[in-house]
């Protein structure tokens, strides 16, 4: 499994642009679990986290992640969606047969940390508020990347992150 959760430091230090650059560097599928601006950004088809989707069993559910792979959908959560323990499981489904990049805004959902495998935080080491955030942020993902929000911050994060990684 390889999910990787983008997390902003603060609004508008280029945690969506992060995102966006590390889909271009490889074939993944994409969880807008921000504010959907990703979502509209990438031009795929989009489908809604809902409650129908995220719960069906059997050949059906079967058959909705092989749709999923198939047309590189972007999964958007919201939490008005609910059951939100039945969403993630259906996103570990996805991530164990594929690399997910996962925006997760400036304010994660609950329960997307456990299926991360890594986490990036994005920045402006030139902003005071953002870098406070950074160490905030540190406290919840220990492990995590810590990067710009350029281009090429994102080229040589995807590089890092997807080197040996089998992306499909």
């Amino acid at each position: 499994m390889n999910a990787v959760l983008i997390v902003g430091a603060k609004g508008g230090v280029g945690t969506t642009l992060v995102a966006q650059e590390l889909i271009k560097a490889g074939k993944t599928l994409v969880v807008d679990a921000a504010d959907g601006t990703l979502a509209a950004r990438l031009g795929r088809p989009t489908w809604n986290l809902t409650y129908e989707i995220t719960t069906a069993t059997g050949e059906w559910r079967a058959t909705l992640i092989e749709q999923a792979l198939k047309k590189r959908v972007t999964l958007l959560w919201t939490p008005a969606n609910g059951a939100a323990e039945a969403q993630w499981e259906f996103v570990r489904d996805l991530a164990r047969r594929t690399t997910l990049v996962i925006d997760g805004g400036v304010q994660p959902p609950i329960g997307i940390d456990a299926l991360t495998t890594h986490v990036v935080i994005v920045t402006r080491p030139d902003n005071s508020v953002a870098q406070w955030h950074v160490v905030q942020l540190q406290q919840r993902y220990p492990a995590a990347l810590v990067s710009a929000g350029t281009r090429q911050a994102a080229s040589e994060l995807a590089g890092q992150l997807f080197k040996g990684v089998q992306v499909s």
